[in-house]
């Protein structure tokens, strides 16, 4: 027996398709509806998921969704994601970053500011500094071109606070509350 949804989902490809040829959803607008449509996906419906992923990669380079990605980063930091997993969505965001320089400053400041936290807290524990291993050494950063203060340095008693998200912040908490679930749901995978 077919759901609903999987006997709906080739035409809904295929009009986001022809409405983001047509320019008639913005690139956050395509994102956010092929999220939508992966995060109702079973296994059946495997053979959309190239014709999502391919949207997805179009989209990715306009500013708009650079910022809400690197706004996603910040969220999650914020809301007590582990050290290595921002640091590592940081890091994976750079290239993006890179063609808009005020998300690439802001994903930048990202980057300090955790890794100054997180070696703070691996000073404490050894078990964390082998968790978060090269992450946190600033030769790592380095090679990405991004300075990482020491210690005795003035830059770095930066708070996580001084990253600030792009987008408003006149959310209702239910809408907040369902970002923060959709965006579990797409780190699980």
């Amino acid at each position: 027996m077919t759901s609903q949804f999987s006997e709906l989902l080739p035409r809904a490809v295929g009009e986001l398709e022809e409405r983001w040829r047509g320019r008639k959803y913005t690139a956050l607008e395509v994102r956010d509806f092929c999220w939508k449509l992966k995060d109702r996906m079973r296994s059946r419906d495997a053979t959309f998921r190239p014709r999502l992923d391919a949207l997805l990669a179009e989209v990715a380079p306009d500013p708009a969704v650079i910022a809400f990605d690197i706004d996603e980063i910040v969220e999650n930091h914020d809301e007590g994601e582990n050290y290595r997993d921002t640091l590592e969505g940081a890091y994976n965001m750079l290239d993006r970053a890179a063609a808009v320089p005020k998300e690439y400053a802001r994903l930048t400041k990202l980057i300090v500011s955790v890794v100054i936290e997180a070696r703070a807290e691996a000073a404490k524990s050894e078990a964390i500094a082998s968790y978060l291993g090269d992450w946190i050494a600033p030769a790592t950063w380095a090679r990405e071109g991004i300075e990482i203060p020491t210690a005795g340095s003035s830059k770095a008693s930066r708070s996580k606070s001084s990253i600030k998200s792009s987008k408003p912040s006149t959310k209702s908490s239910a809408k907040q509350s369902s970002k923060s679930s959709n965006r579990a749901k797409r780190k699980r995978r």
